[in-house]
């Protein structure tokens, strides 16, 4: 599969979308109520980046699998590369 700079793009704004998310995190910690309200908001706007890593997953293996797909052997690849580790 041809390496897609859109997917690149996404993948690298849901990377710092986690790490804003971990960062402000720690704003919960803080006595000011205004940098609660700041972080606060911020944090809600950036807590997108997992569900978009979860839909870039989908979004690759939808391409990979488009053409042929065998159930067989989806399930046979992710028990040889998941459950036997």
């Amino acid at each position: 599969m041809e390496n897609n700079r859109h997917i690149d793009v996404l993948r690298a704004f849901a990377i710092i979308q986690v790490l804003l998310v971990h960062i402000l995190n720690q704003s919960y910690f803080s006595d000011d109520i205004l940098i609660k309200l700041i972080f606060g908001n911020l944090f809600q706007i950036v807590s997108c980046g997992v569900p978009l890593f979860i839909f870039i997953s989908g979004y690759t293996l939808s391409l990979k699998y488009w053409k042929k797909f065998s159930l067989w052997e989806f399930y046979k690849k992710r028990i040889k590369n998941v459950v036997v580790p």
